[in-house]
């Protein structure tokens, strides 16, 4: 599949891979207290952790780096921004921010009220960990039953929350991360923004993946190209936020973006918030190099060449694990997700068993993912686990990083695995931290030995 759609790219510079042994992973997971988190890149093979920030820039980013305008106040690498934001997504206001978590720590910061609802068809961790930090509650509606647009809302819950809850806001994650990173139709969003306006609430969009969510909008005919999808996916929101290090093809950067400033008193805390916590507005965490780096990713994230490979090579990692026998999450924008729930049925969700895979992955091949199911998904203000789409372990895929190659090291990783899947042990928490718990809590012994070891 990935083979009749070659790299619109070649490679001019390569990074070593490392390749530490059985024994040095083995030991890095007891130091790590069995969470990858832990772990030093120094000891990962193929690093699938994240696809935040991981990916590889162009020459024209890397010219842009170059040229950035590093001035405290006034930078034109600012109005480079900007502009690109206006052109692409339609927003006239733009507050940059060092990353995707600083501008939502700023948005509920200004927008949350204590015990008001934010309605969502699934929000991300941080983006919960936020909410609930201002004591907002979370509710999602998340309809799984279209195959393709697997991340829209189900209107009908969606409109009984908006009756029954005090709701400040609706927030549309495109693509829907946790919902294995499928995608929502410009259909759902136009009815969504309907039944919004007719409770007087405010859509904000979460637009990390705005680029791959644009192109399967375009794939089912919803507009000419991934550009004009996007710009009409803004269209229908009052605002929105962007971690740049998905499809701002940066390794660092961010920021929140209006429409307009006709609400004063809101933009006004905006900013006061900004400058206090980021920087000053027209640099906000990042320096104008990095600005100058994000103009040009983002108009490089929506062409329609680099866009039909991303989702191919997403499409080919599927397949080749869906050879194996692992069951697997419709193919969306981003990652593989597996479903570890349906692959591992001895364990059940408080065992974690997407968890327990990701360790057994690594140890089999310095391989690391990440978990996205109730690890990751945590529990809410008043101690009670929150509820999640399902067990999956995300294989996240750096953007223009790995080949084909890779890929066929990773299932061949999975066939080792699956031999001995149904030994794979659950894991209890030796020490559960309270928040954003995937990240920093320890786990107790891990004690599975695979059948074989791989090393590149």
């Amino acid at each position: 599949m990935i083979f009749d759609n070659p790299s619109p790219w070649k490679i001019k510079a390569i990074e070593p891979i490392p390749n530490p042994s059985p024994e040095e992973r083995l030991k890095a997971l007891s130091a790590s207290g069995y969470n990858l988190f832990n772990v030093s890149s120094s000891l990962v093979t193929i690093d699938l952790l994240t696809d935040s920030g991981t990916g590889a820039m162009s020459q024209g980013q890397w010219s842009a780096i170059l040229s950035g305008d590093e001035s405290y106040a006034g930078s034109q690498s600012f109005y480079s921004l900007k502009k690109s934001v206006k052109d692409l997504f339609g927003y006239k206001v733009v507050i940059p921010t060092h990353q995707g978590r600083a501008a939502e720590d700023i948005l509920f910061s200004a927008f949350g009220n204590k015990g008001k609802g934010v309605v969502s068809n699934h929000l991300f961790d941080t983006t919960t960990a936020h909410a609930l930090e201002v004591g907002m509650k979370v509710f999602s509606c998340l309809d799984k039953k279209d195959k393709v647009f697997g991340g829209n809302f189900d209107l009908a819950l969606l409109e009984k929350y908006l009756k029954e809850e005090e709701v400040e806001l609706i927030v549309a994650t495109v693509t829907c991360n946790s919902a294995g990173g499928l995608p929502v139709s410009l259909k759902n969003l136009r009815a969504v923004k309907k039944i919004a306006d007719s409770h007087s609430v405010k859509i904000w969009i979460d637009m990390a993946r705005i680029a791959e969510n644009s192109y399967f909008q375009y794939l089912n005919g919803e507009g000419k190209s991934p550009k004009a999808c996007a710009l009409e996916t803004c269209s229908l929101s009052d605002g929105g936020w962007m971690s740049s290090k998905k499809d701002g093809l940066v390794n660092i950067g961010g920021f929140i973006a209006l429409k307009d400033k006709k609400n004063k008193e809101k933009y006004e805390r905006l900013v006061e918030l900004e400058i206090l916590k980021e920087g000053f507005i027209t640099y906000g965490g990042l320096a104008g190099r990095d600005m100058n780096a994000l103009s040009v990713g983002l108009g490089e994230a929506l062409d329609e060449r680099y866009l039909k490979h991303r989702i191919n090579e997403i499409k080919f990692l599927h397949t080749q694990l869906e050879e194996v026998g692992v069951p697997c999450v419709d193919p969306g924008g981003h990652a593989v997700y597996i479903d570890a729930g349906k692959w591992l049925p001895h364990l059940k969700s408080e065992d974690f068993p997407a968890q327990s895979l990701a360790l057994a992955l690594y140890l089999v091949g310095g391989i690391r993912t990440s978990e996205i199911g109730s690890l990751c998904a945590g529990r809410d203000n008043d101690g009670k686990q929150i509820s999640c789409p399902g067990e999956y372990l995300r294989l996240a895929i750096p953007r223009r990083t790995y080949t084909s190659d890779h890929f066929m090291y990773i299932k061949r990783a999975f066939e080792i695995i699956s031999k001995n899947k149904d030994s794979l042990p659950k894991l209890k928490f030796q020490k559960e931290a309270k928040k954003l718990r995937h990240f920093q809590s320890i786990f107790e012994d891990f004690s599975w030995t695979p059948s074989k070891y791989l090393n590149l």
